[in-house]
């Protein structure tokens, strides 16, 4: 003995006639399918497509071998107050030249990579053979070729502390270290130079270039001739001649 069971399926799936134990159970399992897979896509539409990207994306490490130098985007410290030797003049930890220029920097001043860039060294260097103990901890990033071909480099000298590592990817304006007084000194500041051409070799940390020579960071930087020197404080602005019959008020 049987008899019919009806299960109504909305529109346009329409109904489906079948026996117990037939195929009304294989209508319900459709049923079922239908009803999921529109969830799904309710859910995939309102998550805007999130719910594709299951795992995170592994972001593309730029080559430094493509990286173009066309100039520093900013400064190495937010205040920039120079003090002490100028570039190119003989000092007593660099007889040859001060190989860049030195900026008051209390002990744990924040200081910034002055272009996009890579991380090549943190470590403790001489800067020159003369110099001894000379940068003390120091980071040096290669910011690319110039238009010449040669490569160039930023180094940050007598750091107390190191806020990136060798290979790390930079920005202009990122955090890379804090200001100290290690190395050959007078007291906390940051030395900051830039070398231009010749090659890098890290295996060598305390003295790394080869070839190549020390540029005046000065107009290379957007502080450039704007920043404050102790040496050579900037003028006076011009006392300006009163008018003309003009008296002081109570005169």
């Amino acid at each position: 003995m049987g008899y019919d069971i009806n299960i109504i399926i909305p529109p346009p799936y329409g109904s489906f006639p079948s026996r117990r134990g037939g195929s009304g159970w294989l209508a319900i399992l459709v049923l079922g399918m239908v009803v999921f897979c529109g969830v799904g896509m309710l859910l995939l539409v309102l998550s805007g497509g999130s719910m594709l990207a299951s795992t995170p994306a592994i972001a593309q490490e730029v080559d430094p071998d493509k990286l173009k130098f066309t100039g520093f985007s900013h400064n190495p410290l937010s205040k920039m107050v120079e003090t002490g030797a100028a570039f190119g003049t003989p000092t007593q930890w660099q007889p040859q030249g001060h190989t860049g220029r030195d900026f008051r920097a209390p002990t744990g001043t924040s200081m910034y990579a002055v272009g996009p860039g890579r991380i090549e060294v943190t470590a403790w260097t001489y800067g020159t053979r003369e110099a001894g103990n000379g940068h003390g901890q120091t980071v040096i990033i290669y910011h690319g070729l110039n238009s010449e071909g040669q490569p160039v480099w930023s180094v940050y000298a007598h750091c107390s502390e190191y806020l990136v590592v060798p290979s790390n990817m930079v920005q202009g304006g990122q955090t890379v270290a804090k200001s100290g007084s290690t190395g050959a000194g007078s007291g906390p500041h940051l030395h900051f130079a830039v070398r231009v051409g010749g090659r890098l070799n890290k295996s060598n940390h305390l003295q790394p270039f080869e070839g190549g020579e020390w540029v005046d960071p000065k107009p290379l930087l957007p502080w450039g001739g704007g920043g404050v020197t102790e040496q050579q404080p900037p003028p006076s602005p011009p006392q300006q001649e009163p008018p003309p019959g003009w008296c002081p008020p109570g005169g």
